[in-house]
Parts: structure tokens; C-alpha cells; sequence
């Protein structure tokens, strides 16, 4: 009789706890994943000039969503960098530097944690455009 009661402690226990768990109050039932619906989109700019990335999301259950704005080497939204304070729905993108950059962000739902990845956009900076401002004088 006593081993029944041996195997039966920890089977209630795990039981317990897994319905304690399951039960939590930090959690709502009614979570939901955000969603996309505005991706970056990626763009030409000229070296210099004011350039800024959004994104339109929403979340049907009621909470709130954060943002997290990434860097990447490369053409993906897997493995970048978080940048430092953009977390808005809204980044401005330095262009002081000539080349291709790629950023993405990830929304975030503070009642589940869920979260979503945009799509990448691809940010091609570009030389300015030498101007003329004289001509030069026939002789």
C-alpha cells in the first residue's frame, strides 16, 4: 500500500502544478499573436536627406504593443541588431553613410508576450547628385 502512495505524491503534484500553471492569472485566455498589417518598406535615398521606416500593427485582444527596431548585415529578419531606442511604430533611419542597409521590426503584445516579424526593408543610401552652380564661359 505504501508504494501506491509513493506513486501517487508526485503524480498529484505534477498534476497540481501543471493545472496552477495552466491556470495563471498573468496570462488572459483570450491572447492573441499581433498582426501585420503595414510592412517597412524599403526605398532609395540620397545621402544625407530625412528617411523614416513604419509599421502598422494591431493585436484583437485588448493589449498593447511594443516595438523593436533591428539592423542586419544582410538580407534577412533573423539575427540582427536591436537598435538602441527605436522602439515606436516609426524609425528614422540615419542616411550619412553610403551603401545598403536592411532593417526590420518586431511587435510585440504585452498581454501574451506573442509576438510578429515584419518583412525586411531594404534602405539603399545613395551619393548625392553633384549640382552645377556655374557654368562654365565660352571664350
Amino acid at each position: 500500500m505504501n508504494s501506491k502512495v509513493y506513486f501517487l505524491k508526485p503524480l498529484l503534484v505534477f498534476l497540481f502544478s501543471t493545472f496552477i500553471f495552466a491556470c495563471g492569472a498573468e496570462t488572459p485566455s483570450n491572447t492573441q499573436t499581433p498582426r501585420i498589417s503595414a510592412h517597412p518598406q524599403g526605398a532609395d535615398y540620397i545621402q544625407g536627406t530625412t528617411a523614416e521606416l513604419s509599421v502598422t500593427a494591431r493585436v484583437g485582444d485588448g493589449g498593447s504593443l511594443t516595438y523593436q527596431w533591428y539592423t542586419n548585415t544582410a538580407n534577412s529578419n533573423n539575427g540582427g541588431a536591436p537598435i538602441v531606442s527605436a522602439t515606436s511604430s516609426t524609425y528614422r533611419l540615419p542616411t550619412g553613410t553610403v551603401g545598403t542597409f536592411y532593417y526590420y521590426v518586431v511587435v510585440i503584445s504585452t498581454n501574451s508576450a506573442a509576438s510578429m516579424i515584419s518583412n525586411v526593408a531594404v534602405i539603399n543610401v545613395i551619393p548625392e547628385i553633384p549640382r552645377i552652380s556655374a557654368h562654365p564661359q565660352g571664350a
